[in-house]
């Protein structure tokens, strides 16, 4: 079996055209998954007569994990840090521009070339998911 990663619309079309599968890159949404990513993956298996159901989607994901308040806190951080040197990547771009931070992208990129990382994680982009609510999950041992 075969799965590419991707980001864009177009490599996301060619992914349902030729792949078995995709990995979706972490830097997504949900609402960008739903709005951008699945209908450029269904528009390449239909041009080939190819259905959903001969397609897998991975989705990778940016978790924050800990066993208190402390760890979990930690985890955030370097979640940031991911996440901002994601942003600062041009390819990535158009994950911001769905959700109104595109202009952030150069910025971003300008400061991660100026060294400026630990600046970037306090950019409202670096902050996005990590916003949401704490879930808690237990682990059974």
């Amino acid at each position: 079996r075969i799965f590419l990663a991707a980001v864009g619309p177009k490599m996301l079309e060619m992914t349902g055209q030729v792949a078995d599968g995709v990995f979706i890159h972490p830097l997504h949404t949900a609402d960008y998954l739903h709005a951008a990513s699945l209908p450029s993956i269904e528009a390449g298996l239909a041009s080939q007569g190819r259905s959903r159901d001969d397609f897998e989607i991975c989705c990778q994901t940016i978790c924050m994990m800990g066993s208190n308040d402390e760890q979990i806190e930690a985890a955030r951080g370097k979640a940031r840090g991911q996440i901002s040197f994601y942003g600062s990547t041009p390819a990535y771009r158009g994950v911001l521009d769905h959700h109104g931070w595109g202009e952030l992208q150069p910025t971003l990129n300008r400061m991660s070339k100026e060294g400026r990382w630990l600046e970037t994680e306090e950019a409202p982009i670096a902050r996005w998911p990590t916003n949401n609510p704490r879930t808690r999950c237990t682990a059974s041992r």
